[in-house]
């Protein structure tokens, strides 16, 4: 019989309800910014051509970024999906709907680390975390108090 000793993985909370509708508002502005633009060259088309065929441009001009824009409407959802857990070796986040993406890293391959927060990020005390290593990186979403995180990670780090 092997005596194995199994560790505690402490989940963390992450931001759910404000980053969805941070990320619904980033893609109304855009889509209010297309439309505003939109707006501009027809009245400018329309005062130097003075014809309706300044209107079927700035139509089939306006359709890829609204829907370049659009294709972005699945990340309203993606804060419900994160699951972020770590014990004192490794950190594991879980997230996506459709795809489901299961990320693990060990604390001893971590190379780097950054934060990234948006205005309302840094108003509610939330963020992402990205940890580096030589294979790649592992993105922590919309984590709660990362900074609290951060000096874990770095507790648990093997110099």
């Amino acid at each position: 019989m092997t005596n194995t000793k199994r560790l505690i993985m402490t989940v963390y909370k992450s931001e759910t309800h404000l980053r969805a509708i941070e990320t619904l508002l980033e893609i109304l502005i855009k889509i209010a910014a297309i439309y505003f633009s939109y707006e501009i060259f027809t009245r400018i088309g329309d005062y130097f051509m003075g014809t309706s065929d300044v209107n079927n441009l700035a139509y089939s001009l306006l359709i890829l970024p609204i829907l370049y824009t659009l294709k972005d409407a699945g990340k309203i959802l993606e804060p419900y999906t994160v699951k972020i857990e770590a014990d004192d070796k490794k950190v594991t986040v879980t997230r996506g709907l459709n795809l489901k993406v299961e990320d693990t890293l060990e604390y001893k391959h971590i190379d780097n680390y950054e934060l990234r927060t948006t205005c309302l990020g840094r108003l509610k005390n939330y963020g992402d975390v990205y940890l580096y290593s030589a294979g790649g990186l592992v993105a922590i979403p919309y984590i709660k108090n990362p900074k609290e995180f951060i000096e874990t990670l770095n507790a648990n780090r093997t110099p």
